[in-house]
C-alpha cells in the first residue's frame, strides 16, 4: 500500500517536532523524519498501537491482560 503524501505544511510541523525530539527521543525523531519526508505509512506497514502497549507491558514483567482489568 502507498503512503499517504502529506501537505507541505503538516510535514514541515512534523519535521520541526522530531527536531525538537531529537536529542531527548532519538528513535521517535526518526519517526517523524521519515513521515515528514515520505508521508503516512500504509496500513500494511504499520502496527496497532494496542499490540505496542502490550509488547511493552510484556517487556516490562506485566501481564497485560491484568493492566487492562487495571491491576498491575
Amino acid at each position: 500500500m502507498p503512503r499517504t503524501e502529506l501537505a507541505p505544511e503538516k510535514a514541515a510541523a512534523i519535521a520541526e517536532w522530531a527536531e525538537q525530539e531529537r536529542e531527548t527521543s532519538p528513535d521517535l525523531a526518526a519517526v517523524l523524519e521519515d513521515i515528514a519526508a515520505n508521508g503516512l505509512p500504509g496500513q500494511d506497514e504499520c502496527m496497532p498501537w494496542e499490540q505496542v502497549r502490550d509488547d511493552h507491558y510484556q517487556q516490562l514483567g506485566i501481564d497485560p491482560t491484568r493492566w487492562h482489568r487495571g491491576v498491575a
